[in-house]
């Protein structure tokens, strides 16, 4: 069986609930663990029963969402190998099959094609800025940094994976062992782990979090299977996820002042809004009448834009 999992705080646990809805909806059964702190979502709280440190919460026909509290001070997008690889040793050490999604993603392929796709190798979505050649200076800058580090390059890519999500199989732990050893290694250049953000542009060009994903994958020999940057709608034609990658979330847009700004309603917001009901609630009746309208009003407002009229 295979085991999904994510890291969420704040107003994420919104994306959190359409993440898990999309995925019962294409077919996924089984247990989800949800990295997190703060609070268990409102959407939760009154159905949640006790788990040893964290809880328990039955989304409904056979699909389990564990809540696992963590202390880290470490920003999440810095902590997703630790968590994979405490999933694979501690919680669910009979598993062989680990997925991880950001919770600003939704699903639109049937769970069916993820479980054959891990099946290949390890498996990435290319993202929006998708090349990054054997010999551009920056990667040549990171083989450089291996070199210093005593890290054997085990292959070479061609193009960058996004970190929103993977899929891994149990005998692929050390691609994760090496993600988290290049994190070790920033950390002892000085680079602040509790923080998201880019760093300067500077020798050995390492932004953390997916940077140092795409690098971990040079450090070990498992092939990779991936779809295109269309794979999480950041390019039309996609059909596996939709990511709500950036700072602006689906489910914090004011829609109608957005569209007022030339930026109307996205696949992905329409696509957020889709999953927000069943099986989980995480928004009442008015709440999800509101949403509806913006994106209805939004979009068109975006297309009047689009036809030039103004």
């Amino acid at each position: 069986m295979s085991v999904i999992c994510t890291l969420y705080e704040g107003n994420y646990h919104l994306g959190l609930g359409a993440l898990v809805n999309s995925l019962h909806a294409r077919g996924f059964r089984g247990h989800f663990y949800a990295g997190y702190r703060g609070d268990i979502p409102p959407w939760a709280v009154s159905d949640v029963r006790k788990n040893g440190v964290g809880w328990l919460f039955d989304v409904g026909e056979d699909l389990t969402l564990h809540f696992v509290p963590l202390a880290t001070p470490v920003h999440f997008n810095n902590y997703k190998p630790h968590f994979l690889l405490d999933l694979m040793q501690t919680y669910c050490p009979d598993e062989d099959r680990f997925f991880y999604f950001d919770p600003d993603i939704v699903v639109k392929a049937s769970w069916d094609f993820f479980e054959q796709w891990v099946s290949h190798g390890v498996a990435m979505c290319e993202d929006v800025n998708h090349y990054l050649p054997r010999n551009h200076p920056v990667r040549l800058a990171w083989k450089r940094y291996a070199a210093q580090q005593g890290l054997l390059i085990r292959q070479e890519h061609d193009k960058f994976y996004n970190g929103g999500f993977l899929g891994v199989r149990r005998k692929h732990k050390d691609f994760l062992a090496a993600w988290k050893h290049v994190f070790d290694c920033r950390a002892e250049d000085g680079a602040d782990l509790k923080k998201f953000e880019l760093s300067k542009f500077e020798f050995p060009y390492l932004y953390l979090d997916q940077d140092l994903m795409n690098l971990a994958l040079m450090l070990t020999p498992h092939q990779v299977t991936a779809v295109g940057p269309e794979g999480m709608d950041f390019t039309p034609g996609g059909y596996v996820m939709s990511h709500s990658a950036g700072d602006e979330k689906s489910w914090r847009k004011q829609f109608f002042w957005e569209a007022l700004k030339g930026r109307a309603p996205s696949r992905t917001d329409k696509e957020f809004i889709r999953y927000t009901q069943a099986p989980i609630k995480i928004y009442s009746f008015p709440q999800l009448t509101a949403r509806r309208v913006g994106v209805a009003v939004g979009s068109a407002i975006g297309r009047f834009y689009r036809r030039g009229i103004t």
